[in-house]
């Protein structure tokens, strides 16, 4: 608990301090303060940074939440606040899952550890401010509730992640045919139809107040093809083309094949190992791989979020198994392996990777004094 105030705190400071220092940028943190400003002040979200309306590039109603704070103190704190307390409050629902599936409590403070820490997840705080980032414990309390068979808290759960952004529909749908198919839920069926209807729904809005044809985010698929409907065509008929983007995914700056490895590393690849777990997330990791916007497989950037809390989710499944792989003799043994193979790639991704992507995100800040001048 302490540890995770510590780091709460920790990355609220790194944002206000890049913030202070003019180092936060027009796009995208000045899109949701001058966006959230006007909702908080009864103006049409209209903003002029993006020429769009508010809700035209990303349907995130859940900005909404912010109002009557802004009406208090129109700071982009709120922002940054907001988005690290999901991150780090995502911590609780996959604790509960950790211990459930472990039952060991080390584990699952290992668990929890390794998702505050896992460099694709932390270094999301570096860049600005992302709606879609809160959906992160919405999703894993729903993994959750799936988990224990509570169908409130699960539909609960998964409306408010939708309301985050349109794309974490992808996610939700996902959970909902894990929950029908694999748990024999069926309850959670419903959640599938719904979450496709309002990515229907929210696409729609998205292009009415755009004033174009269609939302500009399908754009971002256009290769396999310009609608929902011709977008998953094109990737089923094209899968030699599918798997060679799923497998190399290269982005701005990182090498071919690279990606992948900077999910699964840090977490000793273990999630392959969460059976049919798994294979629900892939959908949610083809959102990022699949775009044509290579930023989208970048570390620092948002665009983790749609597959963060899969990864993380994961892992109580994967370690479940891999603890019945051994005889009762060779448990403790067995577990000490797993724990000290995580442990020691969890730490060496961080090293390797989080401090590179902070200094990336704060090259441009200005000296103190400086700061202070202007």
């Amino acid at each position: 608990m302490m540890g995770t105030i510590v780091w709460l705190f920790s990355l609220i400071f790194v944002s206000l301090r890049r913030f202070n220092l003019f180092g936060a940028q027009a796009f995208d943190l000045g899109i949701f303060q001058q966006g959230v400003w006007l909702l908080a002040n009864g103006y049409t979200p209209f903003v002029t940074v993006r020429g769009w309306h508010l809700f035209a590039d990303h349907f995130s109603p859940i900005l909404f939440a912010f109002v009557p704070f802004y009406r208090i103190w129109a700071h982009p704190f709120w922002l940054f606040f907001g988005q690290t307390l999901a991150l780090a409050l995502g911590v609780i629902p996959l604790y509960r899952l950790a211990i459930r599936h472990t039952q060991d409590e080390k584990i699952a403070t290992l668990i929890s550890i390794g998702y505050l820490l896992h460099p694709a997840i932390m270094t999301m705080l570096f860049f600005d401010f992302h709606p879609v980032l809160l959906s992160i414990p919405f999703v894993l309390w729903a993994i959750d509730a799936l988990d224990e068979n509570r169908p409130v808290s699960f539909a609960v759960a998964c409306f408010f992640a939708l309301l985050c952004r349109e794309d974490v529909a992808v996610s939700v749908a996902c959970l909902g045919l894990y929950g029908l198919l694999v748990s024999r839920k069926w309850w959670s069926g419903a959640i599938v139809t719904f979450s496709i209807l309002w990515f229907i729904f929210a696409t729609k809005m998205m292009a009415i107040l755009s004033g174009e044809e269609k939302t500009a985010y399908l754009s971002l698929y256009s290769r396999w093809g310009n609608t929902p409907l011709q977008i998953v065509i094109g990737i089923l008929t094209h899968p030699f083309d599918a798997l060679k983007a799923l497998i190399l995914c290269e982005g701005h700056f990182t090498q071919p094949g690279a990606y992948p490895m900077l999910l699964l590393a840090p977490f000793a690849f273990f999630p392959l190992f969460s059976g049919t777990f798994a294979s629900f997330a892939l959908p949610n990791y083809a959102v990022s791989a699949l775009s044509d916007w290579r930023a989208m497989r970048e570390l620092g950037f948002q665009h983790a979020s749609i597959i963060a809390p899969w990864l993380a989710a994961s892992l109580p499944f994967a370690f479940g198994r891999l603890q019945k792989l051994v005889d009762e003799n060779l448990q403790l043994q067995w577990q000490k392996v797993l724990v000290a193979t995580f442990s020691l790639c969890l730490i060496v991704s961080f090293f390797r990777y989080v401090p590179h992507t902070y200094l990336h995100f704060h090259a441009n800040i200005l000296p103190k004094q400086q700061a202070k001048q202007i």
